[in-house]
């Protein structure tokens, strides 16, 4: 993530200010962005860890399978 990004992202005050720099059709075009990217991200890191979730099942079962339980 960018400086600015990160900056933004941890003070109130400083997303403030640079909202108050934008036209407000800007600041709803980057929110919708950012918006997206966040929903993107949510999904992504959801199917991985339902993707590990289902490894360490089989896993399991295999391990099961290979005891004789």
């Amino acid at each position: 993530m960018s400086n600015v990004l990160e900056e933004l992202a941890t003070s109130r005050v400083k997303a403030k200010a640079a909202a108050k720099k934008l036209e407000l059709s800007a600041l709803k075009k980057l929110i919708h962005s950012l918006t997206i990217a966040l929903e993107s991200e949510e999904k992504r890191i959801k199917e991985k860890e339902e993707k590990d979730r289902i490894n360490k099942i089989q896993k399991i079962n295999q391990l099961l399978a290979e005891n004789g339980l």
